[in-house]
């Protein structure tokens, strides 16, 4: 094969691509212009161009996530990188498409299973059997969090939230529910040798302010131990020694077996968090 050969087939590539790339100028308050007609503001300069996580992906965006709420996009770069404290200068990068699953309106970004995080960005309220997440693999350690309003006692236990890999079935991994007449909660998780153990008043909620609720699964030492947090300050504990990965996994607010709770629900997230 001759030089000229070699020289064409590389020009070949070179064009190839070039044509699927980007070019992008940096502009003043650190936006970032590409193609002439998207314009977006990063807040950090590293692989992900990142104007806000309210991301879904817009048929007519080739290379980009457009967010219909802000008009603007998320583009993510898989050749152009720069550490946190370096600057963004003009270039050109290959931004590749990332579909951002959607369940009602949460937030759920393509990301390893042991690192999955669901954020929910309304209010919720619970209703029977209302499927709010999907969770592909539940780790051994993992943490859910929230705020919290009890509106009401009710009559009969009822149900906050639930994690289980079906509704219907009799796992809770957890799941949260108030006693009947009662602010006080109890919980069902899967531990010591059973998917369903009751853990009796795990904490109390006072009526008509939202509350910060923190349930934690987490690794100490050579086992796992279960906390809850009210207002950041633990009100539960339970050694936790045979946690268990999951697979296939569903977020209810609230289960279709028990009546709902008379609670708003705001700034839920759920967190994988390994091992």
């Amino acid at each position: 094969m001759d030089i000229l050969t070699i020289m064409a087939m590389l020009w070949s590539l070179l064009q190839s691509h070039l044509s699927s790339a980007n070019y992008f100028e940096v502009e003043r308050n650190r936006e970032i212009k590409i193609n002439q007609n998207s314009i977006l503001k990063t807040t950090k300069a590293d692989s992900i161009f990142i104007c806000s996580h309210h991301c879904q992906l817009h048929p007519l965006c080739q290379f980009t996530n457009y967010m219909e709420e802000e008009k603007q996009c998320q583009l993510i770069s898989d050749e152009f990188e720069s550490g946190p404290n370096q600057t963004l200068v003009d270039g050109t990068a290959i931004l590749t498409k990332v579909r951002l699953g959607k369940t009602e309106k949460n937030i759920e970004v393509q990301q390893p299973p042991q690192l999955l995080t669901l954020t929910f960005i309304e209010d919720l309220i619970p209703v029977r059997g209302r499927l709010i997440g999907t969770i592909p693999k539940q780790t051994k350690s993992w943490r859910i969090d929230m705020d919290i309003k009890l509106i009401s006692t009710e009559s009969i236990s009822n149900n906050i939230i639930r994690i289980s890999q079906k509704d219907g079935d009799s796992m809770n991994n957890p799941g949260i529910w108030f006693y009947k007449d009662s602010q006080t909660m109890w919980m069902r998780l899967a531990t010591n040798g059973k998917v369903n153990q009751n853990l009796a008043n795990v904490g109390t909620l006072p009526i008509g302010v939202f509350t910060k609720l923190s349930l934690r699964n987490e690794r100490h030492l050579n086992a796992h131990r279960f906390t809850v947090h009210i207002n950041d300050a633990q009100t539960f504990e339970h050694a936790h020694p045979d946690a268990k990965e999951y697979i296939n996994m569903e977020l209810y607010c609230s289960t279709l077996l028990s009546e709902k709770a008379d609670v708003v629900i705001k700034n839920l997230v759920y967190q994988n968090l390994g091992d």
